[in-house]
């Protein structure tokens, strides 16, 4: 996640804003739903609690990078998955 991060700010800087916006797609969709979905879905059935955690905090860290392209969806989201 951290290279995504990387990435993420230097298309920000640089105002490649498609470009960015489709890399959060892309590692969404093949990253985090393919690979680590998959992983993990034994773990998220059962409810276990580290791994809820570790998914929670996966969550918010998509929603803050998705903020400066869709704000009052991520704001909205992000204040539901608080209660």
């Amino acid at each position: 996640m951290t290279c995504l991060i990387q990435e993420w700010a230097e298309g920000l800087l640089a105002c490649r804003f498609k470009d960015t916006a489709r890399l959060l797609q892309r590692h969404y969709t093949e990253t985090f739903c393919n690979t680590w979905l998959e992983h993990d879905k034994e773990a998220l059935c059962a409810q276990d609690p580290e791994t809820l955690l570790r998914w929670g905090r996966m969550g918010q860290r998509y929603l803050s990078l998705l903020h400066p392209f869709m704000p009052f969806l991520t704001t909205e989201l992000h204040e539901r998955m608080k209660s």
